[in-house]
């Protein structure tokens, strides 16, 4: 039979456990939310940042359209540690890409919104695999869409940084089981010395034998 003391410590290690496990879950699950924000926030700041340099805006609207901005293309998919910058018609041609033999090709999403004027933002699996990426509009000096900009973060580098971070919430998590666990022990300890390591049953049997005491002092 479990003393009272030993009772509680094993339902208050439980209850510390799924504390735990599930603020651990919950953290990355967050952290997974922010890193998809933050490549987001990447992708989005590129995309805007080549749809508004000259080169692009003139670019889309020369002859020769992959030759004038492949190298650019892949110049700033490097410097900024994205993992595909394609230029492309309004139509949805590829100017540039990483992988030279998808030029001439048509693009692999959506981009009908873009083509309008708006922004897409979506988890989409392409050529190189699923990706979050962002489509914006390159816009001449009198306002029309020229051309369309995409500009890509694969999935594979969101859970690397995940994986990146997982280290810091896993020992989150193991120092809070641990405070948690100690905790539990000096509380159980505690109550251990107080009901002198009884049972409930045996703790409930002697309420009823000094209750029935009691009741006999009173009739007596």
């Amino acid at each position: 039979r479990w003393s009272v003391a030993g009772q509680t410590f094993a339902l208050q290690v439980v209850v510390g456990l799924l504390v735990v496990l599930v603020g651990t879950a919950a953290a990355s699950v967050q952290t997974r939310r922010a890193a998809e924000d933050e490549a987001t926030a990447r992708a989005t700041s590129v995309a805007e940042t080549v749809a508004s340099t000259p080169l692009a805006v003139h670019g889309v609207q020369t002859a020769d359209a992959d030759h004038a901005l492949q190298p650019f293309a892949e110049q700033v998919r490097r410097a900024t540690h994205t993992d595909f910058v394609v230029v492309m018609s309004p139509q949805g041609i590829r100017y540039t890409h990483p992988d030279p033999r998808q030029i001439g090709r048509p693009f692999i999403g959506h981009i009908e919104a873009a083509r309008a004027g708006g922004t897409v933002v979506e988890d989409y699996t392409g050529t190189l695999g699923p990706s979050r990426r962002v489509v914006v509009p390159i816009r001449s000096d009198t306002g029309a869409v020229v051309g369309m900009v995409a500009v890509g973060i694969r999935e594979t580098a969101v859970s690397e940084r995940l994986r990146g971070q997982l280290p810091v919430i896993l020992l989150a998590g193991l120092a809070a089981a641990l405070l948690s666990g100690v905790g539990t022990a000096l509380v159980a300890r505690r109550i251990r010395r107080q009901t002198h390591g009884l049972g409930a049953r045996q703790l409930q049997e002697m309420v009823e034998y000094y209750d029935a005491v009691l009741h006999a002092v009173t009739e007596g």
